[in-house]
């Protein structure tokens, strides 16, 4: 009733009519602001201000609107196939969202987007280019973007992201980018990774500090060892700070800088010891344009079928021993060893490589032919020499092939091993 008797006092004011307690407002230019001024007297008796009504709506407009997505990982060259227009600047550093998030955000084009965890203050600033066909709860990153998000937000599954449109950043140019190659396993030279990175920063590259990138090579093979692509983490960055950028609500945003070739000095420290971005699909092109309906269309699992089978097995057996080394997850002290078996050609090769790639690990492999010896003592020598360099390679997978041919030789040495023991038939 409240409410009804005011609607009907502003009535009679407009129509010139006086209102009981209340003085007549004449036709003219000032009507309208006068009926705001009254409402917001009547609606907000402490705040008597005759421009609070202004002041009121821009706040309300300055307000910074979010939506909820879901991040998923795409290949690279699916990815570069999304991106409209020709490929200019550092795309791979963008996620890729869809017209109708842009509506709930209110907001157009290229823009830096803020994404976060529900009810964390932890937050990253991401590049976010719009494409169409893309659902509005999906937002696309390359696996190394990906990888980098979750480590920058200390995600460990896969769940929801908040994102806010920010408009007002501005990335800087570091003046100085210290690397840690994340060693492969096998040899390489150094004039290789210094032409790999010479390529790679061609372009100007947004980074923070604990991001992990991969720079194609052509196919390097030394033994066992074929590397297609060299993995490099940032370590620390010299630069300006973001003091004035970022207001005090904002020194939970994780920020990065550009590396700027000719302005950035890269640096190479020591080789670091973390997890790779997961590789879980291949980009397969088709005769069709890639879109943002039918991306799907043009995935196909990393491991063939058949052996997907024993991979899947196997990744969903490794997770609990590697949640120790990702962050705020228990760990368990134990090295688990896998006995894969099958005839020759059923895939157990293929079904371990692709499980390393899923969770992100090196695959070493050692042919148990070279641990022969004349003696016991030179097979366990050997033998305690590979678990000694699968350190320097860490978190990784060893895998002993033609393990059947020298078993004797190999198992009789007296070294003790506290694991598990599984069995995977691939028959």
């Amino acid at each position: 009733m409240k409410g009804a008797s005011t609607f009907r006092m502003l009535l009679d004011r407009l129509d010139g009519e006086e209102a009981p307690g209340s003085a007549v407002i004449t036709k003219s230019p000032q009507s309208l602001l006068s009926v705001l001024r009254f409402t917001s007297q009547i609606l907000f008796p402490k705040y008597p201000h005759a421009l609070f009504p202004l002041l009121f709506i821009l706040r309300m407009h300055s307000l910074k609107r979010s939506g909820e997505v879901v991040l998923k990982c795409v290949p690279r060259e699916l990815f570069r196939s999304l991106v409209p227009g020709p490929l200019q600047g550092d795309v791979e550093s963008s996620i890729l969202i869809g017209h109708g998030l842009l509506d709930t955000l209110k907001v157009s084009g290229p823009r830096w987007l803020q994404l976060a965890r529900p009810s964390h203050s932890t937050a990253t600033l991401v590049r976010a280019t719009p494409i169409a066909g893309l659902p509005h709860a999906v937002a696309l990153a390359t696996e190394d973007l990906w990888h980098n998000v979750h480590n920058r937000l200390g995600l460990t599954t896969a769940e929801s992201l908040v994102i806010v449109d920010y408009v007002k950043f501005t990335s800087h140019i570091a003046s100085k980018v210290v690397l840690g190659l994340l060693r492969p396993t096998c040899n390489l030279e150094s004039s290789l990774m210094d032409a790999s990175l010479d390529v790679f920063f061609q372009r100007p590259r947004y980074l923070c500090v604990g991001d992990i990138f991969s720079v194609y090579v052509e196919k390097y093979e030394s033994g066992h060892c074929s590397v297609e692509s060299l993995y490099f983490k940032v370590v620390e960055f010299e630069g300006p700070n973001y003091t004035k950028e970022l207001s005090s609500s904002d020194r939970n945003i994780v920020v990065g800088f550009h590396v700027v070739k000719g302005h950035t000095a890269v640096v190479q420290a020591s080789d670091q010891n973390e997890f790779l971005p997961p590789r879980t699909h291949i980009f397969v092109p088709g005769p069709c344009q890639v879109t943002g309906e039918n991306y799907r269309s043009f995935l196909l699992p990393a491991c063939p079928p058949g052996p997907d089978r024993c991979c899947g097995e196997l990744v969903s057996l490794l997770q609990p021993f590697l949640s120790g080394k990702r962050p705020g997850l228990p760990a368990l002290r134990i090295r688990p060893v896998f006995l894969l078996r099958g005839p020759c050609g059923s895939g157990k090769r293929t079904a371990a490589h692709a499980a390393a790639r899923s969770l992100g690990l090196r695959m070493w492999e050692v042919d148990c032919l070279e641990l022969c010896g004349s003696s016991p003592g030179q097979a366990e020598g050997k033998l305690k020499f590979v678990f000694t360099r699968a350190k320097q390679y860490s978190p990784c997978i060893v895998l002993l092939r033609n393990i059947h041919v020298r078993r004797s030789v190999v198992w009789n040495a007296n070294i003790k091993l506290h694991s598990y023991l599984f069995t995977i038939n691939l028959l």
